[in-house]
Parts: C-alpha cells; structure tokens; sequence
C-alpha cells in the first residue's frame, strides 16, 4: 500500500472541504431558493388574485350600477349602447322587443329576450355565463315596471384582457362562473403548476378565479440562479484551493524541520546540540518548544551516560585486576592446600604406627613380666623402642606445629580473599548504581554486575566457612600437640624408668607394671590422636573442594568481567553516534 504523506492528506482534506462546501451551497440555494421564489410567487399571486377580484369585482358592480341607471326609450336603444358601451340592448315593453335596428318582428327571435325578461321576475338578473359570437357574455335584467324593462349584454372579452394584462411570468389565471362555464384561462398544458383560488361575488352568485402558480418556470429561474452561485463557488475555490496549498506549505514548513529532526534521532545519526526555531506560542511552537526540552534532557543524560561508561571502563579494568590477582593466590593457596593434605595423610600413617607400636610394648611388657630371667634384655630393647617412640613422637609433634603454622597462613590468605570479596560486591554494587543512572542502555549492564555482586557474596561466604573450618583444625591441632607433648613426656620417663630398671632389676617388676601402663596411654593417645588426624584429614579435603570452588568462582569473575567490558564498549558506541559537544 502506497504510503501518504500527511500533507497530501492535509491538502486532500481541505479539497474535500471546499468541495463539500460548494455541494452544501448548490444544494442549500437549490432548496432554499426554489422555496422563496414558491413562497413569493405564491404571496404574489394571492396578491394579484385580491386585486384582480377587487377590480373584475367593481368593474361587474359599474355595468350592473350603469345598467340600472340608464334609462331610454324605444328610439333610443341605439342611442344607449353607444353611451354605455354595452355589447347590446334590448328594450322590453308591453309585448314587444326593441334592439338597435328597431322593433323585432319575428317571434322567434324577439322569444329568447322575452323569455329572459320573464325569467326575471320584476326583479335585477344577471344571468349565467355563455358564448356570444365566441366571446363569453353575460346579460343583465334591469326591470321598469311588471310588463317593461331592458336587458343590457355585456362582453367579459374585456375581463379576459385584464387578467391577461395583469398575469406575470411563472403565473396563469382562470376564471369561472359558478357554473364552472370558462370565462378567461392562460393556463399551458404539461405545466407542472399549483393552483390558488379566490371566489368573486356578482351579484350573489360566486364566480372562481384560480391562479396557477408554474413551478418548471420556478426550477428553471432557480437552477439558473443556482449555476450562477455554483460557478461563483467554482471560482471561488479554484481561488481558495491555491491559496490554501500554499498556506499549508507555509505551516507545513515547521513540522518538515520537526520531522527531520525526528528522522535523524531515530536513525541513530542525531545532532543533540541542534534545536529548532521557535517563532510562534501556537500549538507547533509548543511541540517545538517541547521537542527542544526533551533533546536537551537526551543529551545531558546521554553526557551522563558517557561520564557514567567512562568510570565503569576504570572500575571494570581495575575489577580485571583484582580478579587476575585473586586467581593467581587462589591457586597459591590450592597447591598448598594439596601438600598439606598429603601431609596430613602422612600423619595419620605415623599415628597408625605410633598406635602398633604401643601395642607391640605393651606385649613385650607382658613378656618381661612372665620372663625376669630375660627382663634386662628385654628392657634394653624397650629402651630402644622408647627412644625411637620419643624421636617419632618429637617428629610428630614438629609436623604438627608445621602444620598449624600453614593453617595459620591459610587463615591470612582467606582474609585477604574475603576483602577482595567484598571489594569486588562494592564494585559490583557502584557498577549496578552506575548502570541504573544509564537508565534502559545500562540494564543488560546491571544484570551483569549483579551477577559480579553475587557471585562476591558466595566467595565471601565461601571464605568464612573455610576460616570455620580451619579454627576447629587448629584446635584440633592444639589438641594434638598437647597429647604429643604427654607422649613424649611418658618416653623421657619411661626411659628414665628403663635406666633404673637396668640399674636395679629388683624392681623390675614394678617398672614392668609402669611400662605396661604408660604403653597403654600410649596406645590410647595414639588412637586419639590417628581420629584427630583423619578429623583434619577431612577438613582439608573439604577445604580444598572449597578451594577449587572458590578457584571456579574466579575464573567465573574474570569471565563477567570479560563481558562487562563488552557491554560497556557496546554502551559507548551507542552513545557516541550522537552528537552531545
């Protein structure tokens, strides 16, 4: 579908308004015309009806009046249509019927006016209407006495000229004698006409005189006053249409500038430092006015969200960092969690050892108290063994002081990672704050730094628990070495008892008997001590998985960051299509 400009569509709709305006006038003049000219046609031929009816009225009443005032005689019935300018006259008396040329003779002739003075009755008539030598004619009786009176015939041709001279054009008038005989008509046939009556009184009969109002003659006056309007609208609007295109070009040019400047904002390109004229405080100056606002807020917040890149790019390098160094000591930490392990393993092979042999002394003890004979040779060899049990014991205490020092280091490390930690969550906290700024361009970046933020929060924790752990081992360890340091007091003294034992075999009984004893602390310390040692034996092994977690957590760390930096290169080149400076 083509697409239409909102101008053409602007234009289009003042066309169409022009054009329904020349439409509403044709048809409007149409009807409102054509009403007034039936309505004032109409009025005029009530009018004209009223006077023809006064005058054909007053002209009856004269002939009637001067019929009844002209009085002559028999000679002078001649004498009395010339004075009176009657068609004819006929003196009646006594009999006999007189006209203009004299008495009538014949009979039949002189009956018609005979029997019209009869009909008479001694009274004033006026007949009814007929046709005399084509012309419509009435006559008036007018009687002396009983047996005399004249009778006057007058000519209605000149009724018919009246009305003939008072019809106007559009109008017909008819005229009719109460017997509906035609005196006057004008009327054309195939006229679309509509007729208005008035009755005349003569002489107490009613005569009808209708007028016809002609309303083709009406369209046709109003259809030609409406093709004079219409071609006045015609012009008028090839006039307005112009004048309209090129107001609308003139108003249309501020909108062409918003758009434009629209346009180039939504594809990226924009000037922020650009703004549109404001020359008027209509509704186009208010979009304007509005649009110069909203590009000056875009651009501070696009300078902020550049100001707000630029910092997250230091913080994120410095983050990079940071989550290289911590990598690095965690595997420090790893290789040394490994030897200690292993270490630890060792010591618990030795305690195993330490526990056989206490074992073996304790039977030895039982031997050389059920063989005196043999109890200083066997007593040396105890001696032997308790020397090289207090040698192992002082080894064993060493490695274990070596190895609270190692967890003492270890306990260092972790702080310094939970410090890290938690730098890295204000990092990650200051990044979420900055991408909030950013507003929806910095939110793929707040979710990455959430995610730094958490994955912080998990080292931290990670790190109080490993320090957990490595307070029960030192305590543990402490445990150890106080039960050593027992041991290794028993061995001193058991060689001190040994040398007495040498020295005086009469009491070798009772230093059997404390042999045996001190074999079995021994044993009981060296059980103790190999459960102590599988206890920190499973705390290194836990620390060590937490360790590689924590190892995993970094590498994790490096990776946002990695992306981090993606996105906020990806943030920066969005903002710097625009031109903010």
């Amino acid at each position: 579908m083509k697409k239409v400009s909102f101008k053409t569509k602007l234009l289009a709709i003042v066309v169409a308004i022009i054009c329904v305006t020349i439409f509403t006038a044709y048809t409007s003049a149409n009807f409102y015309i054509s009403r007034y000219i039936h309505q004032n046609d109409s009025q005029v031929i009530r009018t004209q009806i009223d006077s023809i009816r006064s005058v054909v009225e007053g002209k009856l009443k004269d002939n009637i009046v001067l019929a009844q005032s002209t009085k002559f005689s028999f000679y002078e019935v001649k004498q009395a249509i010339e004075k009176t300018g009657f068609k004819d006259a006929i003196k009646v008396a006594f009999g006999m019927t007189i006209n203009r040329d004299g008495a009538i003779k014949d009979p039949k002739e002189a009956q018609p006016y005979m029997d019209i003075f009869k009909q008479a009755n001694g009274e004033l008539t006026i007949s009814d209407v007929f046709i005399d030598d084509g012309k419509p004619t009435i006559t008036i009786t007018v009687p002396e006495n009983k047996d005399s009176g004249n009778i006057f015939y007058i000519d209605l041709s000149s009724v018919g000229d009246l009305l003939s001279s008072m019809s106007v054009d559009g109008s017909y008038l008819e005229l009719m004698d109460d017997k509906q005989t035609l005196i006057f008509s004008n009327e054309v046939e195939g006229h679309d006409l509509t007729p208005l009556t008035a009755k005349i009184n003569v002489a107490g009969k009613e005569w009808t005189l209708t007028g016809y109002i002609d309303n083709d003659y009406i369209q046709n006056d109003t259809d030609t006053l409406n093709g004079s309007i219409t071609i006045a609208l015609v012009i008028a609007a090839i006039i307005l249409i112009p004048i309209a295109i090129l107001l609308i070009n003139w108003v249309f040019k501020p909108i062409l500038l918003l758009r434009n400047l629209i346009g180039d904002l939504a594809n990226g390109n924009g000037d922020l430092t650009h703004r549109l004229k404001v020359d008027s405080k209509d509704e186009l100056g208010m979009i304007a006015d509005g649009i110069n606002q909203f590009i000056e807020n875009l651009q501070n917040m696009m300078r902020q969200v550049r100001e707000s890149t630029e910092t997250i790019s230091q913080e994120i390098a410095q983050l990079e960092q940071q989550t290289d160094s911590n990598s690095k000591l965690l595997q420090s930490h790893s290789q040394e969690i490994e030897l200690t392990v292993t270490a630890v393993n060792e010591m618990s092979s030795t305690a195993s050892v330490v526990a056989e042999n206490a074992a073996n002394t304790a039977s030895q003890t039982e031997a050389t108290n059920s063989e005196a004979e043999h109890s200083k040779e066997v007593v040396e060899r105890a001696v032997a063994q308790v020397g090289a049990l207090a040698e192992e014991v002082e080894e064993t205490a060493q490695f274990i002081a070596d190895m609270n020092t190692h967890t003492e280091e270890i306990g260092k490390l972790l702080g310094e990672i939970g410090g890290i930690a938690e730098q890295t969550n204000l990092l990650a906290l200051n990044a979420a704050i900055e991408a909030a700024r950013a507003g929806d361009q910095g939110r793929g970046f707040a979710v990455v730094a959430d995610e730094v933020r958490a994955l912080a929060s998990r080292t931290h924790r990670s790190t109080e628990d490993i320090v957990k752990m490595l307070e029960r081992l030192k305590a543990g360890t402490a445990t150890v070495v106080s039960s050593m340091e027992s041991t290794r007091n028993s061995c001193r003294t058991t060689e001190e008892s040994t040398a007495v034992v040498v020295s005086s075999l009469d009491r070798v009984t009772s230093s059997v008997n404390e042999i045996n004893d001190l074999s079995i602390q021994i044993a009981t310390s060296a059980e103790e001590q190999s459960s102590v040692t599988e206890d920190i034996n499973r705390s290194m092994v836990a620390i060590r998985e937490v360790m590689h977690t924590i190892n995993d957590n970094g590498d994790n760390t490096s990776e946002t960051t990695r992306r981090l930096i993606t996105i906020n290169q990806q943030l920066l080149e969005i903002v710097n299509e625009f031109k903010i400076e």
